[in-house]
């Protein structure tokens, strides 16, 4: 869960969009298993003091780094540095959680 500076959603939405952009045009075979089922959601609740966006990842590919930093490092070396500084400025705080099927 990523919570996002409600008047830095544009920011944050142009970092996803780069991810994607990176995802949909890596050429590494474990990226790709990743972009498969790297989903991104957005909540659609009037914002409070934050935007949520989820990032789902189902399948998630064992062992693999979903770093979008080192994804752009990878894909964007010329841009990391500079998408990063936009999620960091743009992001308040992220949660992560691992979930297990019960049925």
């Amino acid at each position: 869960f990523f919570y996002v500076r409600p008047e830095r959603t544009a920011e944050f939405e142009n970092v996803a969009k780069r991810l994607s952009e990176v995802l949909d045009k890596t050429e590494d075979p474990v990226r790709k298993q990743q972009a498969a089922g790297w989903k991104i959601f957005k909540s659609v609740e009037a914002p409070r003091e934050s935007v949520i966006y989820v990032f789902v990842l189902n399948p998630a590919v064992p062992g693999s780094d979903y770093d979008p930093v080192q994804v752009f490092s990878e894909g964007l070396p010329t841009e990391a540095h500079a998408l990063y500084e936009s999620l960091k400025n743009a992001t308040i705080r992220i949660e992560r959680m691992g979930l297990g099927r019960l049925r």
